[in-house]
């Protein structure tokens, strides 16, 4: 006589492997959040180096036969038209930051908090950096130089 072999898994082997899986679960989202959050960062640095350009350019270019620059703020920069920043106008370019990220310092010439471009040079006359950091980790920043000749980078 053969004896039945029964197969399947207990219910005790059956919770401890959806408990492993879930723990290995959260490790590795954890581990993207913080990835997500640098990304932020990172998005928000390309976009803020592009607007500058492209303040820069459109300037040099004579587009509008205006001057364009970018104001900057605490959850947001602003590609705008004119010699000075107005919040009321419907042609503002805004670029709201995510929640995980700020800009935490302009430390622009005179306390600035605009970058207006010349027409026919492209320079400016401020000069500085701006600071982005994660809001969840200040100790996380990226720097943007601004040069009186216009240029701006990542430092």
């Amino acid at each position: 006589m053969r004896a039945e072999i029964k197969r399947g898994f207990t219910l005790l082997e059956l919770i401890v492997s959806i408990s492993i899986a879930v723990i290995l679960f959260a490790i590795i989202v954890s581990g993207f959040s913080g990835q997500r959050e640098l990304t932020s960062l990172n998005l928000a640095i390309d976009d803020c180096l592009s607007y500058l350009t492209k303040a820069r350019t459109r300037t040099l270019s004579s587009e509008n036969s205006a001057r364009y620059g970018v104001h900057f703020e605490t959850t947001k920069f602003v590609l705008f038209t004119g010699d000075t920043y107005n919040a009321a106008d419907p042609d503002n370019v805004v670029r709201n930051l995510s929640s995980d990220v700020e800009i935490s310092d302009t430390d622009l010439t005179g306390g600035a908090v605009d970058v207006v471009f010349k027409r026919l040079t492209g320079e400016t006359d401020v000069s500085g950096t701006i600071t982005f950091r994660l809001t969840t980790d200040p100790t996380i920043t990226r720097i943007i130089s601004v040069e009186y000749t216009g240029l701006a980078f990542l430092q």
